[in-house]
């Protein structure tokens, strides 16, 4: 497929944070503000211990959500016990937090997205990178490892300055299976290719 390039307004800011999403074997790419903010949140739901803590920490989400229905916990007390890890929260089905590798496509859909969809197209073009869909959780940009040079090179030659931090993305994905030794927690997600029928509909 091939893109014609044009003259874009690359992103809102001229910095971007990738790294190694293990789930999908991938890079993820996003905008780094956002990246940071997200791993917070993430880390703050996830320090949650109480129903009180929780409604509280959920005010202050801005890229993340709790996850949990607080209208049904509405006639629970404060000081009740809850765990992000619980089961019936959708979190080993992948469903919280956000996959990492998701998010950058959000400019497709809206235009003050970090990163113009034209320069998202350079990026699909330059590292043969897919977009996917999962069974249970939508679509991702599936940018192989092998083409670290190549989306480096695209985000630099529109102004865009790339920081590599596979720690942070790991922060932002799902945790299960995270070490080897909880390899055998890793959720199965099922994916199918349609590459040009995604970029097409869009």
């Amino acid at each position: 497929m091939t893109v014609e390039h044009e003259a874009v307004q690359p992103c809102r800011s001229h910095a971007a944070l990738y790294g190694v999403y293990w789930l999908h074997k991938s890079f993820c790419v996003l905008e780094e503000s956002e990246a940071r903010a997200r791993a917070a949140e993430v880390a703050a739901v996830k320090s949650v211990t109480t129903l009180g803590e929780l409604r509280r920490v959920a005010l202050s989400l801005r890229y993340t959500r709790v996850p949990a229905d607080l209208d049904e916990l509405e006639g629970e007390p404060d000081d009740m016990p809850w765990d992000w890890q619980s089961e019936g929260l959708g979190v080993e089905e992948g469903d919280w937090p956000r996959m990492p590798t998701s998010c950058v496509l959000d400019c497709f859909s809206n235009e003050q997205a970090f990163i113009a969809k034209a320069v998202l197209q350079e990026i699909i073009e330059a590292t043969d990178a897919d977009v996917l869909t999962t069974v249970f959780n939508g679509d991702y940009l599936h940018i192989p490892l092998d083409k670290e040079h190549e989306l480096v090179e695209t985000l630099g030659r529109h102004g865009i300055s790339a920081i590599r931090d596979d720690q942070l993305v790991e922060v932002l994905g799902m945790e299960w299976g995270a070490e080897p030794a909880t390899a055998g927690r890793r959720p199965e997600h099922r994916c199918t290719a349609y590459r040009s029928e995604w970029l097409t509909r869009v």
